[in-house]
């Protein structure tokens, strides 16, 4: 269950009061900018951080020119595009890795299974040159079963 959580710059006495409540969480000056960036909270709270002034001043910018609005949407295309580039190449490293991890450890499950059987074979009686032909495992590895 989501509960919603409306920030009215009218409930806050003060932007002290804001900015303490900043502290506890860094949405509150976002969702009033967002709410309404023209605000005499907000100009005031845009002297305080630094990110919500360059926000404000960009969406200044990019209100009024056409040109630059356009770069703006062209050069955060570009960005998502790379994003979701670096994160499909994570994702192939991830399923590589994975595919990796388990021919590893399917190596090492054969690799602990021979040398149990090489175990139980010499503890049966047989040379280590009949388990080195049973297991496949060389002699140095049975031997050091002994």
């Amino acid at each position: 269950m989501s509960a919603k959580i409306r920030y009215n710059a009218n409930r806050f006495n003060s932007i002290n009061e804001i900015e303490n409540k900043k502290e506890h969480n860094d949405l509150i000056p976002w969702a009033l900018f967002l709410k309404n960036p023209d605000s005499e909270v907000i100009k005031m709270l845009e002297e305080k951080i630094k990110e919500l002034k360059e926000a404000a001043e960009m969406l200044e910018l990019l209100s009024h020119d056409k040109k630059a609005r356009e770069l703006y949407e062209s050069r955060q295309k570009a960005i998502h595009d790379q994003v979701t580039n670096i994160i499909g190449a994570t994702e192939e490293a991830r399923e590589e890795g994975k595919k990796e991890g388990i021919k590893l450890g399917e190596e090492k499950g054969i690799k602990i299974g021979k040398l149990n059987t090489a175990k139980n074979l010499l503890d049966m009686g047989l040379s280590i040159k009949q388990v080195v032909e049973a297991t496949g495992l060389n002699k140095k590895e049975v031997e050091n079963l002994k």
